[in-house]
């Protein structure tokens, strides 16, 4: 299942740092730029606290951080803002990229990022925190270009085709998780305002890491000469 995370929750959120350099305020967690870091005080040991009434997600990814391999990182969630036993406790794999996926969708009122990192020399520093309620479609019949070179070291794309989709709901499923989300991108996009997004290829997140980019252009729907059919297309390639 290819997961979709088109919108950032914590810009609804209420976010508690145990500690914060002013200077690199936490609002950065929810910007456009992972350049835009947000930055604890504390090099080994330090917390987010996110609040809001009834918060669903079923995805989060962490990126653009300075963790070290020996770092720790605990997702966790609860009713209240009490964390000695919370009813979520999640060990997250410390990669570039850190990610967590639940196969239902989750809700409560308090979620909480807990990182331990006790070899770390520097202040513990976050690009993005994205938590979201991802969109999500299973690619039948279809194949995956990951990752392909732009010509730029730092950066990479993304194709994704669904040739010959002639099952008329799925089509239409696709249409509606995503290309009409898409779609208001590219609208945005003509503005200067196309917001990034997450692409999650699969769901154990060990063969790619997810990717933050956006779209190069609109959908490309296909329909195949003398059948009841379509090929599908994107393309998304990687920001900062």
């Amino acid at each position: 299942m290819t997961r979709f995370l088109m919108y950032n929750k914590l810009q609804d959120c209420t976010l508690t740092p145990s500690t914060a350099n002013e200077l690199y305020p936490v609002e950065n967690l929810y910007s456009f730029r992972r350049a835009e870091q947000f930055r604890f005080t504390g090099n080994t040991s330090e917390n987010l606290v996110i609040f809001k009434g009834g918060l669903s997600f079923d995805s989060i990814v962490i990126d653009s951080h300075n963790l070290t391999s020996s770092a720790t990182v605990k997702i966790q969630a609860n009713a209240s803002d009490s964390w000695t036993s919370p009813t979520v406790d999640i060990t997250a794999t410390v990669a570039d990229v850190i990610s967590y996926v639940w196969a239902s969708v989750q809700s409560y009122d308090y979620v909480r990022i807990l990182i331990e990192d006790p070899t770390n020399t520097a202040p513990i520093r976050l690009g993005i925190v994205f938590l979201a309620e991802a969109q999500r479609f299973k690619i039948r019949d279809g194949f995956i270009t990951p990752y392909q070179p732009l010509g730029k070291a730092a950066f990479r794309s993304l194709d994704i085709s669904m040739p010959y989709v002639d099952n008329q709901t799925e089509l239409q499923t696709f249409f509606d998780r995503v290309a009409g989300t898409i779609f208001l991108s590219n609208t945005r996009q003509q503005f200067g305002t196309s917001p990034p997004f997450y692409t999650i290829l699969d769901e154990d997140c060990t063969s790619f890491p997810p990717l933050f980019g956006v779209l190069t252009g609109p959908v490309q729907r296909t329909k195949i000469q003398a059948h009841d059919a379509y090929d599908v297309s994107i393309q998304i390639e990687e920001v900062n």
